[in-house]
């Protein structure tokens, strides 16, 4: 059970950290690194007019932050923890 409220926890801070980047940005992050059924860098430059290597530096830049995002936020949790 606490799994699953850890998976919810952390499906909530990437859907926030979501909220601050454009609709293309999401859409590559979202179709090369959460769908199951992954689109390839041809097919997304091909959907949003870009080359594929430039659909990989968005997708790359954008986990990068997302990651940040979710470090910083851990380390918060895990200091109000330590305070408690």
């Amino acid at each position: 059970m606490a799994i699953c409220r850890n998976c919810n926890f952390q499906r909530k801070l990437i859907a926030q950290a979501l909220d601050q980047f454009s609709n293309g940005e999401c859409q590559i992050f979202i179709d090369r690194r959460i769908q199951n059924d992954r689109q390839t860098l041809g097919e997304l430059g091909e959907k949003l007019s870009i080359s594929p290597e430039r659909v990989r530096q968005i997708g790359h830049g954008v986990f990068n932050k997302i990651k940040e995002i979710v470090r910083k936020e851990a380390e918060i949790i895990q200091a109000s923890t330590n305070i408690s």
